[in-house]
């Protein structure tokens, strides 16, 4: 990663015309942002060589003009590198001693106008609280930067402080270091730092992470950097998160590419075509509101040669702590490109065209990670099987589908409307097949036609199986989606007549058993007979047959038989490419 970071500072520095020479611009963060956009200054004069509090001023940032408030977050609480920081919900108090108090009380014994303004803001402590508290109560103060200011100046702009920030930020990065070592980028021999982790992939804390032990003092062994690649770094890492900051099925990521063979131009034409669609895709939402379209970027990724890879790493944000969820390294661009080639493969059939109707608008079925999410117990898991995908490892087939039956068996419980639930976990189901990456799947008997009745719901439900023979590999298989039809059939006419359906309850939440399924096509069949309303023969003769086919030794699980039975039920009105209904004679009522 951190190759990848400098080899993306050295593009944007060169973008912006700037050098490790001059590593303020680098190091400095920009603190104004569409939650924080106003500045509270803490207003101080000088008189007789000492700092006099005047008071608080209000007034709007300028995010142009970032470099002369001098802000750069330390650590997720205490004192930053200097006695600028943002307040939140936690309240302008707090955030006063959390960041500031704490600033000063460290900084007292500094020569120079830094001490003396570490100085003035512990004697005038109470003083500015209370005026800050004042500006709280009347102007209802939330997400601001809080900033001290000398002489009507930023800190920003007195070369005391820009000085000042340089030394504590090089003093806390020489707490692990070594005069003379080896850099794990450049090579070169030097002065060289080991607690470069621009995010927190690994840590000096825990004794797993570090090459000499217990010993942190010898915790430049991991990943040595030496000064200037620890600027290119952070310039690179201040890129990504500006403009390589993205999100994948609601879940924010950073797409770091990174050229194969070190080449710059590869990298640059990489990085200008990604953030120019990035641009161009938000722009498109605002203007359009368009629905949640996460896989654009990574389509314009795809297209990249593989002369680039890509890293995606997945974080979470939570009030400002950084957590590392995923780290997916070296994904090449063919790689995304078959993604999304199986992607259009299995959104291609009839069946997910105009598959289901939501708020009076027909909807076709797409593939997405966000739905494959929606069949997931925890982001842990979901983040599991992206880099399964993504890897191309195998994918427990029972596994997944005990996660898709759970799902289904809640919403069929709340007698919600299911339809796209199912659908979609059945083409996830199919995506991970193209892929070959679904494990455990396997097949059935050999399904034969010889010697069957054929009718006119045979001829067309066989070229239904056929048409998806992946999914419908057997007798038993065809058998459950089938009883499952009929049993739809008879759902319908149930509430119809009676305005209700209690022949659900013989489903049994969908936790039936092969005993179950078998009982229940009879009982179906009777009950149509019953309000003299079987107007299903032939698919009854189908259903029939291919439970002789699939005899007694069924290869299929709880799980997957429910699957089937429910995919029956919510297909049972599908139509054919021609319109006509599959599992329906038309010699038979509708």
């Amino acid at each position: 990663m951190l190759e990848g970071l400098k080899e993306i500072g050295i593009v944007s520095l060169n973008k912006k015309g700037l050098t490790i020479d001059d590593p303020l611009p680098i190091l400095i963060e920009n603190p104004v942002n569409e939650n924080y956009q106003q500045l509270v200054e803490i207003c101080f004069e000088t008189k007789d060589n000492n700092l006099v509090f005047t008071g608080i001023s209000i007034t709007p940032a300028d995010r142009e003009k970032y470099l002369i408030y001098l802000y750069k977050k330390r650590g997720s609480a205490g004192a930053n590198y200097t006695p600028v920081c943002l307040s939140g919900g936690k309240g302008i108090r707090t955030t006063f001693d959390n960041r500031i108090k704490s600033w000063a009380k460290n900084n007292t014994q500094e020569a120079g106008l830094v001490g003396i303004l570490s100085q003035a803001l512990s004697k005038y402590e109470e003083q500015i609280k209370a005026k800050l508290e004042e500006k709280e109560r009347s102007q209802g103060l939330e997400s601001i930067i809080l900033t001290p200011k000398i002489d009507n100046l930023y800190l920003g702009q007195i070369d005391e402080f820009k000085d000042y920030f340089l030394k504590a930020y090089y003093e806390k990065k020489s707490n692990i270091s070594h005069r003379d070592g080896y850099c794990s980028i450049c090579g070169k021999k030097g002065f060289v730092m080991g607690d470069e982790k621009p995010w927190t992939f690994y840590s000096l804390d825990k004794p797993g992470f570090i090459a000499s032990g217990f010993r942190k003092d010898q915790g430049w062994k991991n990943y040595p950097v030496c000064s200037n690649c620890s600027l290119l770094i952070e310039e690179g890492k201040k890129h990504i998160e500006e403009n390589l900051s993205l999100r994948f099925a609601g879940i924010p990521y950073y797409l770091i590419p990174k050229s194969v063979l070190s080449k710059t131009d590869n990298l640059e034409e990489a990085l200008d075509i990604i953030e120019f669609n990035k641009k161009r895709e938000v722009k498109l939402r605002d203007l359009k509101h368009l629905a949640d379209n996460e896989d654009y970027i990574l389509d314009i990724a795809s297209e990249q040669n593989d002369l680039i890879n890509f890293n995606l790493l997945f974080f979470r944000l939570n009030k400002q702590q950084f957590s590392i969820l995923l780290y997916l390294q070296d994904v090449l661009p063919s790689s995304i490109r078959q993604l999304f080639t199986v992607k259009q493969e299995v959104e291609t059939p009839w069946i997910f065209k105009h598959a289901y109707k939501e708020k009076q608008e027909l909807k076709n079925v797409e593939f997405t990670f966000r739905r494959l999410k929606e069949f997931t117990e925890s982001i842990k898991s979901f983040l599991n099987l992206v880099e399964k995908i993504f890897k191309r490892r195998k994918i427990d087939y029972y596994f997944l589908l005990s996660n898709i039956m759970r799902k289904l068996r809640q919403a069929f419980a709340n007698n919600y409307f299911i339809k796209p639930s199912i659908l979609h976990a059945w083409q996830i189901l199919m995506f991970l097949q193209r892929l070959n990456i679904l494990d455990n799947y396997e097949g059935g008997k050999m399904i034969t036609s010889e010697n069957l009745i054929q009718n006119e719901v045979r001829i067309r439900a066989e070229n239904f199986f056929n048409s998806f023979s992946q999914t419908f590999n057997s007798p038993e298989k065809r058998a459950t989606f089938l009883t499952g039809v009929l049993v739809q059939f008879l759902l319908n006419i149930q509430s119809q007549r009676q305005g209700s359906e209690p022949f659900r309850k013989r489903l049994k939440g969908l936790k039936m058993k092969k005993a179950d399924l078998i009982k229940i096509f009879p009982e179906a069949q009777n009950k149509l007979e019953e309000y003299d309303a079987n107007y299903y023969k032939q698919l009854e003769q189908i259903i029939a047959e291919y439970f002789v086919q699939a005899g007694s030794d069924w290869q299929l699980k709880d799980d997957e038989l429910n699957f089937y039975f429910l995919l029956g039920m919510n297909l049972a009105d599908s139509k054919n490419k021609e319109g006509e209904f599959i599992f329906k004679a038309s010699s038979e009522k509708i």
